[in-house]
């Protein structure tokens, strides 16, 4: 009987484990923190300082670099799912925003779009909040004639604000973003499956062309697996 039980409790610790979603640098990151036993984070990034990713040292589009202090989720999705992030972000800079500074991603490894990630919730310089394609309007982010930094419908709040983001993968059909500020729905983003192979969410500060430093908290981060 003792044999019994000490096997169960093992199948159910190696289960658990298993299971477990945790978080780690990405691309290097070093400069966040979080909070012992808390689900708490805070990334800060200094500006001009290049990110640890590749990519980050390439000059593109309109800037010659990127700014970059991230986290990655492990194990990373291997099969198509559907997914809940959430998390109180509060934002602490002193100047203008950025170009374009990234809230939450949900990634694919750069095999997507533009070696992009899929969908993501970032801060444009018009402080209002955009997705891949641009500010989000009548609860999409593209094909809304809008330009990138444009107005949305949502400004970013001057205070902590809470951010929900529901990400339902159909391998092999497409990948549908849904996200929410405060309780109120924000927008969603659908792409098509193009071979994607994994899927995992970032979170922290990943930005272009900004004007100062700035500190970025997340209180009560929760990813869980719907279905």
């Amino acid at each position: 009987m003792k044999n019994l039980l000490f096997t169960i409790v093992l199948a159910l610790m190696y289960t658990t484990s298993a299971q477990a979603q945790t978080w780690i640098a990405s691309c290097g990151s070093k400069n966040w923190s979080k909070e012992f036993f808390k689900p708490n984070y805070t990334f800060t990034v200094r500006k001009g300082e290049v990110g640890g990713c590749d990519s980050d040292k390439t000059a593109r589009h309109s800037w010659q670099f990127s700014e970059r202090q991230e986290v990655k989720q492990v194990p990373e999705i291997y099969s198509g799912s559907k997914w809940e992030w959430s998390a109180t972000v509060d934002i602490d800079r002193s100047c203008k925003p950025a170009e374009r500074s990234t809230i939450v991603q949900v990634h694919d490894g750069g095999k997507h779009i533009n070696t992009g990630p899929p969908s993501f919730l970032a801060v444009n310089y018009s402080n209002h909040f955009r997705g891949q394609d641009g500010p989000f309007v009548n609860g999409s982010s593209y094909d809304n004639g809008k330009r990138k930094n444009d107005y949305g419908d949502f400004k970013v709040p001057n205070k902590p604000f809470h951010v929900k983001m529901i990400v339902d993968w159909k391998a092999g059909k497409s990948v549908k973003t849904q996200y929410w500020i405060d309780g109120k729905f924000l927008g969603y983003e659908d792409w098509k499956d193009n071979g994607i192979e994994r899927l995992f969410f970032k979170f922290g500060v990943y930005r272009i062309n900004s004007n100062c430093d700035i500190n970025q908290t997340y209180t009560g981060v929760m990813l869980r697996k719907l279905k």
